[in-house]
């Protein structure tokens, strides 16, 4: 596996946004993400903090599919913050 780890030390709630997906996850103090492609996709990520509470994870390269995402070693989805009202 290619993969990426974030452990979250310093702060109650940090943002983690996964890009070009624009996927955000929440980490609670303690808290750890991991990113996991397949091994026969050849690429990298690059990290950029913005501030204390945001972090972007960009995963440049040839990674073509989404990756596989945990936190705390349990497969999570990302965080919907859209609103889609119904009528």
């Amino acid at each position: 596996m290619n993969g990426f780890r974030l452990l979250n030390r310093a702060t109650a709630k940090l943002a983690v946004q996964l890009e070009p997906w624009a996927a955000i996850y929440y980490l609670r103090h303690q808290e750890e993400i991991t990113f996991e492609h397949p091994q026969d996709q050849q690429g990298y990520y690059l990290a950029v903090v913005w501030d204390a509470e945001s972090i972007q994870v960009f995963a440049e390269g040839g990674f073509d599919t989404y990756p596989l995402v945990r936190i705390n070693g349990q497969v999570v989805e990302p965080f919907n913050d859209f609103d889609v009202a119904q009528t």
